[in-house]
């Protein structure tokens, strides 16, 4: 089962790595460290990539503010995915149907908009 549910994550969640083709903004590849800083960094550190979800339970108002960045439910799966039971006790994540709803529904738009300004690009 944990096999099916990390590849289920990838397979969601992978799409979300190429995102940047999908809707491939104009920019100075001089300036991309700024964006670097500005964009990713802040993702990053607002995703759970570096901490569990559950243990943001004393900054209530920053785990509210991690609940709008996708990149919190890619972790928190595949977190759940792939740790075991420490001592027979599973990690503490954000429930699973949630976390696919999420990033299923991120999915869908994120595409959307990616069709949309790639046919806008061709188009005109």
């Amino acid at each position: 089962a944990g096999v099916v549910a990390v590849v289920w994550i990838l397979v969601v969640v992978i799409p979300f790595l190429n995102r940047k083709h999908l809707t491939k903004l104009p920019y100075d590849f001089c300036q991309a460290g700024l964006i670097f800083s500005l964009l990713i960094t802040p993702l990053l550190f607002t995703g759970c990539t570096y901490y569990p979800w559950s243990t943001l339970g004393g900054i209530g108002w920053f785990q509210v503010v991690t609940l709008f960045n996708p990149l919190t439910y890619a972790a928190e799966g595949l977190r759940h995915a792939m740790l075991p039971p420490i001592a027979g006790h599973p990690i503490e994540t954000l429930p699973m149907g949630w976390v696919l709803v999420v990033l299923c529904g991120s999915l869908v738009v994120i595409l959307g908009a990616g069709l949309r300004l790639f046919r806008h690009r061709v188009v005109s």
